[in-house]
C-alpha cells in the first residue's frame, strides 16, 4: 500500500513584503483593487498602500447600475477618494487619476486631491474633470511629475518661476492657458486650446521628440515658434495664425499639414514649409494646397482592379478608338505641359512682387489641365508601346 504523503499548508503569499503585495493589485483598476481586501485578514487593508489612485465616476457608477447623479451618491463616490487619498496609509503615489464630468465637484476639495498627490511625490497626473474654471491647480512646481495630462476647463496661473524638471510628457485639452518650464518634455499634446491672450506660443525644447497641436481658438493674433532639434514627428491641424517660425527641424521625419484660412488673415504660411522642407514623409489635407480659399472637388479616389483598367486601355489603344477620360477621380502627379501655364504667387510669397507669376515645368496636382495633359501622354506612350510590339 502505497505511502499517502501529507502536504503541509503553508501559507507563502501573506508572508510578503507589503510592497509586493500592493504591486500585485496596482496593474487593476482601483475599484476593482479595493475588492481585493475581501480575500484574507492580510489584504484587508493594504489597498491603502496601493501606488496607483485612478477614478473615473460615470464609468464606476455605471459598473453599479446607476443612472441618476444625486447629491448623496456624489458625495459618498467623493468620500471614497478622500479616503484614498487624504486618509490613506501609503507614502508614495504613483499615478493619480480622476475623470468626472458633472459641475459637483468644489474647487478647494479637488485641490485638496492634487495637493495630497503632489506631497506624496506623484508621477503621473491624469485629470478630465468640469471642476469649476477659477480653480488653480499647484502642480506648477512638482519636482517628481513625469507625465501630465489635463481635460476640460482649467485655468492654468503660471506663477514665475516654474520648476518641472522631470516632466516628459504632456497632454492638453481646452485648456486656456499653457504652462512653460519644462527641459525635459519628449510628448507634447494640445487640443482646443485657448491662445487669447497670447501674442507669442514658443515651443523650444531640445529633448521633445513629438508635437501635435489640434484647434487652438482665438490664435489669429499669435506666432507660433517651433524649435526642436530632436523633433522627430510633427502633427499640426489648426487654422492659419499671424505667423510661424519653424527652426531646427533636422531630425523631423513625419508631419502632418492640415491648415486653413481665411481671407481676412493674411499669415505666410509657406514658412511652415521652408521649416520642414527635408522631411522623408508629408502628408498635406486638401485645405492646405488652396489659394486664396478657392476649394477645388475631390481629385483622387484609390482605384481597384488595375489590371482590368489596363486591359481596357490596352484594347481602346489597339483599336485606335477614341478615349476619354473615365469617370473615376484620379491623382495626376508631375505630368508633362504641352502649352504655356502660369500660376498665381502663394498667398504672400513675394508681397514685393506683386505682379509676378509662377510659370509651370511640370502638371501640378489639382491643377485643371493635369488629365488632359496626363491622358494624352498615356494615350501616346501605349501606342508607342504597342507600335513596338507590332514591329517584334
Amino acid at each position: 500500500m502505497a505511502e499517502q504523503v501529507k502536504m503541509e499548508k503553508v501559507d507563502r503569499i501573506s508572508d510578503l513584503h507589503d510592497s509586493i503585495l500592493t504591486h500585485v493589485p496596482s496593474f487593476l483598476s482601483t475599484k476593482e483593487a479595493i475588492k481585493t481586501s475581501v480575500l484574507s485578514t492580510r489584504w484587508r487593508y493594504l489597498f491603502d498602500l496601493l501606488p496607483n489612485i485612478d477614478f473615473d465616476l460615470e464609468e464606476d457608477l455605471c459598473r453599479k447600475n446607476i443612472k441618476s447623479y444625486s447629491t448623496d451618491v456624489i458625495e459618498n463616490y467623493m468620500c471614497s477618494v478622500d479616503r484614498m487619498l487624504l486618509f490613506c496609509n501609503t507614502t508614495n503615489v504613483s499615478k493619480f487619476g480622476f475623470k468626472c464630468w458633472i459641475k459637483m465637484i468644489g474647487s478647494n476639495r479637488f485641490n485638496r486631491w492634487i495637493s495630497a498627490a503632489v506631497d506624496r511625490g506623484v508621477k503621473h497626473l491624469d485629470l478630465s474633470t468640469s471642476v469649476l474654471p477659477s480653480s488653480t491647480l499647484p502642480i506648477l512646481t512638482c519636482k517628481t511629475l513625469v507625465s501630465l495630462k489635463l481635460g476640460k476647463y482649467f485655468v492654468l496661473n503660471v506663477p514665475k518661476d516654474v520648476l518641472l524638471p522631470n516632466l516628459k510628457i504632456l497632454h492638453l485639452h481646452s485648456v486656456k492657458r499653457l504652462l512653460s518650464g519644462c527641459p525635459h518634455l519628449e510628448d507634447m499634446v494640445t487640443r482646443k486650446c485657448d491662445l487669447g491672450n497670447i501674442r507669442n506660443f514658443h515651443i523650444s525644447h531640445h529633448l521633445l521628440k513629438t508635437l501635435t497641436i489640434r484647434y487652438t481658438y482665438n490664435s489669429y493674433q499669435c506666432w507660433l515658434w517651433i524649435n526642436a532639434p530632436n523633433l522627430t514627428s510633427l502633427e499640426y491641424y489648426d487654422r492659419l495664425v499671424a505667423g510661424y517660425s519653424m527652426e531646427n527641424l533636422q531630425s523631423l521625419t513625419k508631419a502632418v499639414i492640415d491648415i486653413s484660412a481665411c481671407k481676412t488673415l493674411r499669415a505666410d504660411a509657406t514658412k511652415i514649409f521652408k521649416g520642414i522642407c527635408d522631411v522623408p514623409s508629408l502628408v498635406l489635407s486638401d485645405t492646405s494646397l488652396q489659394v486664396e480659399d478657392i476649394n477645388y472637388n475631390e481629385t483622387f479616389t484609390p482605384v481597384e482592379k488595375m489590371v482590368t483598367v489596363r486591359a481596357f486601355l490596352a484594347i481602346a489603344t489597339s483599336k485606335n478608338w477614341e478615349l476619354h477620360q473615365m469617370d473615376v477621380h484620379n491623382a495626376f502627379l508631375h505630368g508633362g505641359l504641352d502649352k504655356v501655364v502660369y500660376m498665381k504667387l502663394l498667398l504672400d510669397f513675394a508681397p514685393d512682387k506683386p505682379r509676378m507669376v509662377f510659370r509651370l515645368h511640370k502638371s501640378l496636382y489639382r491643377l485643371k489641365q493635369a488629365p488632359r495633359c496626363w491622358f494624352a501622354k498615356l494615350v501616346t506612350t501605349l501606342k508607342r508601346g504597342i507600335s513596338v510590339l507590332a514591329s517584334i
